[in-house]
């Protein structure tokens, strides 16, 4: 098994999954009602998805149990890494990367996407020898991306702030000469 897998909408995650869970056999009312809307002759997607939803509201099925039949569940490894799934990992990090074009300086939401499921792995890793320290982990982690976004907004706000009373010294230090009459005339960069 790999460690980074593949998720059903066509992305990837670093964290590393345990097989899917196969549905149990005494589920064969769900089977049957998959099946019988499975055949080719079938193209009428509307009339299937109806069909289905009837008959799962008239069955006994809940709908998880459908949900579990037509999306295998997926439950976290419980299996401790080692040095050679370290680096393979950081391998596929690499290539999930470039293969993203992920920016390398800046904000980049690949990036930050990717570096996520990193911490979300590390997290696991930490969670398999001691649980507790990884619930401090995580808490540790939002507190910090929560203190990182208020300080980035707050630098907005400020540079916002020091870019009106500069547009304001500009104006009124020209309208004194007599030079600036609007403020479509002041230049698209002001000085420091």
């Amino acid at each position: 098994m790999t460690l980074a897998m593949t998720i059903p909408w066509g992305g990837c995650t670093q964290v590393r999954y345990g097989p899917p869970v196969e549905v149990p056999s005494d589920s064969t009312e769900v089977t049957a009602a998959l099946a019988n809307g499975s055949h080719e002759d079938n193209r009428d997607t509307v009339g299937f998805i109806e069909r289905i939803r009837r008959e799962a509201q008239g069955s006994r099925v809940p709908l998880q149990a459908i949900l579990d039949t037509l999306f295998p569940p997926r439950h976290v490894s419980a299996a401790a890494a080692d040095r050679v799934d370290v680096l393979k990992t950081r391998e596929e990090l690499d290539v999930q990367l470039l293969e993203r074009r992920a920016s390398e300086t800046g904000v980049c939401a690949c990036r930050y996407d990717a570096i996520l499921q990193c911490f979300d792995e590390l997290i696991r890793q930490v969670a398999i020898l001691c649980p507790e320290r990884a619930f401090l982990l995580i808490r540790q982690m939002t507190d910090e991306i929560n203190a990182i976004k208020k300080q980035h907004a707050n630098e907005i706000e400020l540079m916002r702030q020091q870019m009106a009373t500069l547009e304001m010294i500009f104006i009124s230090t020209h309208n004194a000469r007599g030079k600036v009459t609007t403020t479509s005339q002041i230049p698209a960069q002001v000085p420091s």
